[in-house]
């Protein structure tokens, strides 16, 4: 038997400068709101909203800011940045257990429950 010894994703975009593990995200966020033009429109927030994803395995965290018009984000380090206290709600996690939020493979409350997942700042964000 011939074992693998491909690196994870997180052990990828870890050694990444942050800026550049940033671009695959953004493209994902840009793709996703063009196939969902009016999933910005329901969230039903009349001022932007800014969310902290920290995934736990990697040396960043990503820092998207959503409002009716668009949404942006950015990969910022985690040690020193003091972007947590400009969130209106932080998510933390492992990679995989992130991911498969956001593709819709795993249930968010599930996770949550499990401690898997773990949500401070405005919860009404997170579990829009």
């Amino acid at each position: 038997m011939i074992s693998s010894s491909r690196p994870g994703a997180a052990a990828i975009l870890s050694d990444l400068p942050v800026r550049l593990a940033g671009l695959p995200l953004e493209a994902m966020l840009a793709r996703s709101l063009s196939r969902h033009p009016g999933l910005l429109a329901r969230l039903g927030w009349s001022e932007p909203r800014t969310v902290l994803v920290e995934p736990r395995d990697l040396p960043f965290a990503i820092l998207i800011r959503c409002s009716r018009e668009g949404a942006a984000l950015r990969t910022v380090r985690k040690a020193g940045s003091g972007v947590a206290a400009d969130a209106d709600a932080r998510i933390r996690g492992a990679l995989p257990d992130l991911l498969a939020l956001v593709g819709g493979g795993d249930d968010g409350d599930a996770q949550f429950f499990a401690r898997r997942l773990a949500f401070d700042g405005d919860t009404e964000i997170v579990l829009a």
